[in-house]
């Protein structure tokens, strides 16, 4: 018999998924147990004014008081919170499915918010602010953000609020901002769902609207007062008699209006709805640099160091472009900084560069820790390298070892429905398309150097980035001084 001749895998493709109004369903064989999302629009940014962190403390105490209820049925629950969405995580045994969802979904429907369990949730968050702005890469990036979010922005501000905006909410405002958004979400399954019909819920689950679910809607639990399915055209938000242009390419039936792919243009309105929970794909705005806040921590051994640029649209070629040339920069033992920060100079255990979601809208970071006594010497390696990227591009190689990091490890990164749920939540709730994440590793495969050293130039020459250290100010000031940077030193 022949020895078999190695070949290269195949391309990974994320899973198939069924979208329907308001549901976006995975099924994976075997995967066990079933991850359900289920997706509200009240995120961080639709906050009232002065009440940072009522969106985390009323998922927080959504989740609190179905926890034991869920745990008899084998299942697991928490609350996340970010700008865009909140989320409730579950995972269930299929065979107990149906049971944990009709829970779940009347206890969003018909909510009760005890002023004592309020105040506990509330509680555990200023204890959280205090631990989480004491880490070091924590804090240098929510300074990070504050100094690159436009003014106003919600993205500039911690994302489970202060402990002054959270002294603030009470179960009244708990209880009204849970009102105000509870009407339009949408739910998210992955796991072995195949042999249940339609989407797994038998009983009475099927028949609650708001989990968006295919096949007929009864109407024998009015009680639960939830709203119908999500299939509006006026919620697309598009102006004037768009919905009716022909190229469009919208299908005859208007419960079909979940699979609308608009072509050009069309796509990157910052006004246009998806179906679902239902937001407005729009992103947040950010401001330019250069500029440098440096952040006092009295006898820092180690400085951390973050810079950043913001992106406006984290869709389409240019940020799958831009996601290559970070690797590039910084992705790993064998990336640019790392050979000169840490091999070459010894300066540093390791440097990473990350994009990172914002919303619609993203950052790129590089980031790490280094000697506090060569902050300003790293620094200004740094930001040469990005210069380096901006102006020069990179090589064929180095475009081909990057898409390969990135896209040969997706099999793993996706093996499990937690995994595969969470990405199509995320993209539900920041209105991006549900095929996001497969578009992503397609338009990856087909880079090249050239296309991706445009974007970076068109993205990168001109802009300047803003720059975040966190340590002991008495040290590193005169060396970050000398770099010419606007400095502005914090607490």
């Amino acid at each position: 018999m022949p020895r078999p001749v190695p070949a290269p895998p195949a391309p990974w493709r994320f899973p198939a998924v069924r979208h329907e109004p308001g549901t976006v369903a995975c099924h994976l064989p075997g995967c066990e147990p079933v991850a359900v999302r289920l997706v509200l629009p009240g995120g961080a940014r639709r906050e009232p004014e002065g009440l940072d962190g009522v969106a985390a403390v009323t998922a927080r105490t959504l989740a609190a008081g179905l926890t034991s209820r869920l745990e008899a049925l084998g299942a697991t629950l928490r609350a996340e919170v970010d700008l865009s969405s909140s989320r409730l995580v579950l995972d269930v045994p299929s065979r107990h499915l149906a049971e944990a969802m009709e829970t779940t979904a009347r206890a969003v429907a018909e909510p009760v918010f005890d002023a004592g369990e309020v105040a506990a949730i509330r509680s555990e968050l200023i204890e959280e602010f205090t631990l989480e702005r004491a880490q070091p890469a924590v804090r240098a990036r929510w300074e990070l953000l504050a100094a690159l979010a436009a003014s106003g922005e919600r993205a500039g501000r911690p994302p489970f609020g202060t402990p002054d905006t959270l002294a603030r909410v009470g179960a009244d405002a708990v209880s009204a901002f849970h009102s105000a958004h509870k009407s339009a979400w949408a739910t998210v399954l992955a796991g072995e769902i195949a042999d249940l019909p339609n989407l797994g819920l038998p009983g009475e689950i099927a028949d609650l609207p708001n989990l968006r679910l295919p096949g007929e809607i009864a109407d024998h639990l009015p009680d639960l007062g939830l709203p119908g399915e999500f299939a509006d055209v006026s919620d697309l938000g598009l102006p004037g008699e768009i919905a009716d242009l022909p190229n469009l390419g919208l299908p005859g039936e208007i419960a079909d209006l979940p699979n609308l792919r608009l072509p050009g243009e069309i796509a990157d309105l910052p006004n246009l709805r998806l179906p679902g929970v239902g937001a407005a794909v729009s992103v947040p705005g950010f401001a330019g640099g250069p500029r440098l806040v440096l952040v006092h921590r009295e006898g820092a051994a180690q400085t951390h160091l973050a810079a950043g640029f913001g992106v406006a649209h984290r869709t389409g070629a240019a940020w799958a472009a831009l996601t290559v040339a970070w690797q590039v920069l910084g992705g790993g033992l064998s990336s640019r900084l790392n050979a000169v920060l840490r091999e070459d100079r010894g300066y540093t255990y390791g440097f990473l560069t990350e994009p990172v979601p914002v919303g619609g809208a993203g950052l790129l970071v590089a980031e790490g820790a280094v000697h506090a006594e060569v902050t300003g010497e790293s620094l200004g390696l740094l930001l040469a390298e990005v210069r380096r990227l901006a102006g020069g591009g990179i090589t064929a190689d180095e475009c081909a070892s990057a898409v390969q990091a990135l896209t040969f490890g997706a099999a793993a990164r996706y093996e499990t429905a937690q995994a595969v749920a969470d990405a199509l939540a995320s993209a539900v709730g920041d209105g991006l398309p549900v095929d996001h994440v497969d578009d992503l590793f397609r338009v990856l495969r087909e880079l090249d150097a050239g296309t991706v050293s445009a974007a970076v130039s068109r993205h990168m020459a001109s802009a300047a980035p803003v720059v975040v250290a966190v340590g002991d100010a008495r040290v590193v000031r005169g060396t970050l001084e000398s770099l010419g940077f606007p400095l502005t030193v914090v607490g």
